[in-house]
């Protein structure tokens, strides 16, 4: 479902190196997709959720992010996930001084 909601707004190549990324967590653990899941979650039954869930959202007026938002705390997010997959020994160090930041950069994106 994560992997549907990113690819419609626009993450396909982050959808790419997620998939790589998954499949290498199953070659290491060494899980196998049950026979049955296909059954159980059919790909069109789960493409109607993720345009179901994103219709919802967008009648809620939140603001979905694609990758040209450029805000300061979508950015943080992004850069997360960018430090995690880089330097994951070091991730919590660098996590701990993005939120010592976080009060400055909102109130910094609240008065722009």
């Amino acid at each position: 479902m994560i992997l549907k909601a990113l690819v419609r707004t626009g993450y396909t190549t982050e959808v790419e190196a997620l998939r790589f990324r998954w499949q290498e967590y199953l070659t290491c653990t060494e899980a196998h997709r049950q026979p049955d899941y296909a059954v159980c979650f059919p790909g069109n039954i789960l493409d109607k959720i993720t345009d179901l869930a994103h219709q919802g959202l967008r009648d809620l007026k939140c603001r979905v992010v694609t990758p040209g938002v450029r805000d300061s705390v979508y950015v943080l997010l992004n850069d997360a996930w960018q430090e995690f997959w880089r330097n994951p020994n070091g991730y919590s160090e660098w996590e701990h001084e993005q939120v010592n930041r976080l009060p400055n950069l909102l109130a910094a994106a609240h008065h722009a």
